[in-house]
């Protein structure tokens, strides 16, 4: 058994050694270390140091705003490299997406979720524009997320707490749509920054050193 001096002495060495590592390896002191420094993606951690700052400030309407923006730039990239997206333009898939759409909208009428009514709205909406690509990864993103170790109820409370983003063609980041009652708590904002730091770093994890392992 090591005496407390020999424990005492191992654990001085290993965080030197920490601390060396660090300084070499990332040009930062220890304690200048943050998760979103961790983070490869140079826009999704602009985002996220943001939001950390704003948590700092206590401005939780900000940092969930950024942490969201931080999770939707980097899944955004990531299905770029990534994912191969599959043309769902045909008359089956058509079909597929109106039956789903029909029976989602007969939900609605005898339900008051209110994520569900949204959700279904939008739904709708691509389909009436013929956007089958889109409506069919509104049902896909979940299970491919979950592809990647991320929660699907961690993400659904994640989608709950955090404004809507809109993206537009050729657009480098989505539009902030805040809801008028929208008023995150200290509670909500500290889990939108932890669940966009977990996915990111899982994301990144499964990308591989190259960024462009496809799925």
């Amino acid at each position: 058994m090591p005496s407390p001096e020999d424990v005492r002495q191992l654990l001085a060495q290993a965080e030197s050694f920490i601390r060396d590592a660090t300084r070499e390896v990332l040009g930062k002191d220890l304690e200048e270390i943050s998760i979103a420094s961790l983070i490869k993606n140079e826009r999704a951690r602009r985002h996220l140091e943001a939001a950390d700052e704003a948590l700092l400030g206590r401005d939780f309407s900000t940092a969930t705003v950024e942490a969201s923006l931080s999770f939707s730039v980097g899944w955004q990239d990531f299905r770029a490299l990534n994912i191969r997206e599959q043309p769902w333009n045909d008359d089956i898939g058509r079909a597929i997406v109106e039956g789903i759409g029909k029976a989602a909208r007969d939900a609605v009428r005898f339900g008051d979720d209110e994520s569900l009514r949204k959700f279904v709205h939008s739904f709708d909406r691509n389909l009436q524009s013929s956007r089958i690509t889109h409506s069919f990864q509104q049902l896909l993103e979940p299970i491919q997320l979950a592809r990647h170790g991320i929660p699907l109820e961690e993400y659904a409370r994640f989608q709950e707490v955090t404004p809507g983003l809109i993206w537009t063609i050729n657009s480098e980041e989505p539009d902030v749509h805040k809801p008028r009652d929208w008023a995150p708590t200290q509670s909500d904002a500290i889990f939108a920054f932890d669940f966009a730091c977990s996915a990111l770093l899982k994301l990144q994890r499964d990308a591989g050193d190259n960024g462009h392992q496809k799925i």
